[in-house]
């Protein structure tokens, strides 16, 4: 798959990840986190084939990759059960937030904890 991508092609996904990074940060000040589910829905009951494994591929990457091709710390803690699946909640924070983002999740954990 990778092979058949064009230097064209690189170039323009590089150029998109930059605009897609240059966003968040301007959104993303000192003392402000992005909140977000860990993952765009929950796992499927049967491994899906086709094109709606690319779908859900798609919709997972979008969600799981923001804060590392940012280069925003992210952190994610559990945050319950839904249809019996654990799901997590997700916190972008701004650069250099790393030991905050930290410090919530400690301060979060008994919180959250009976719930999971």
């Amino acid at each position: 798959m990778a092979a058949a991508i064009t230097l064209a092609e690189a170039d323009a996904a590089r150029a998109l990840r930059a605009e897609i990074a240059d966003h968040l940060l301007a959104l993303i000040s000192i003392g402000t986190l992005i909140v977000l589910p860990t993952m765009p829905t929950l796992p499927p009951e049967d491994i899906p084939d086709g094109a709606s494994f690319s779908e859900f591929r798609a919709q997972t990457l979008g969600f799981t990759c923001l804060a590392g091709h940012s280069g925003l710390p992210q952190v994610s803690v559990p945050a319950g059960l839904a249809a019996g699946c654990p799901v997590g909640l997700s916190f972008i924070g701004w650069p250099s937030a790393d030991e905050t983002l930290l410090d919530l999740s400690v301060h979060l954990e008994p919180l959250l904890r009976s719930t999971v």
